[in-house]
């Protein structure tokens, strides 16, 4: 659809409302980020990563709502470190259970969840005391995921 370098447009599991995914190395540092614009909310993926569905929805979880949300979810990175801490524990442990739901294997996930706690322990600049139960909080927000399932608005690797 877009005819713009390193963009691609969106297929119908990808879609999320006013959301659009972007797969592009052009992106900065990290490999994924969700921000609101005036259009809609934007997913940009770095292309590596294209066919990581539980990354892609980390960053559709950070993505949903509306303006409203995304005023609320700024302000809490900015003055609510223990929401935004939780944002963060509740975006990986969605990228972890949809590794789960398409089968990756134990050992892998396992690793990943070493990744993810230390990432978050270290990236987001979370006081010591705050992240001190990290590894608990992942795995009892994995274990709420194995019970109840995806959010509804998030795509089901295991549905076609």
């Amino acid at each position: 659809m877009s005819n713009v370098v390193g963009v691609t447009a969106p297929t119908k599991q990808q879609e999320n409302g006013m959301t659009r995914v972007i797969y592009t190395n052009k992106a900065g540092k990290g490999v994924g980020t969700a921000s609101f614009r005036p259009w809609g909310y934007v997913v940009i993926i770095r292309e590596d990563y294209k066919k990581d569905k539980g990354l892609l929805n980390h960053e559709l979880f950070h993505a949903r709502g509306n303006l409203l949300t995304q005023w609320r979810n700024w302000l809490i990175r900015v003055f609510d470190k223990e929401e935004y801490y939780e944002e963060e524990v509740d975006a990986f442990a969605i990228q972890l259970h949809t590794y789960y739901l398409e089968g990756v294997s134990g050992h892998v996930i396992d690793s990943r969840f070493v990744k993810f706690a230390n990432f978050i322990r270290e990236k987001y600049g979370f006081k010591p005391a705050l992240t001190k139960d990290v590894n608990a909080d992942l795995r009892q927000e994995v274990m709420a995921l194995m019970r109840e399932g995806l959010p509804a608005f998030l795509p089901n690797p295991q549905q076609k």
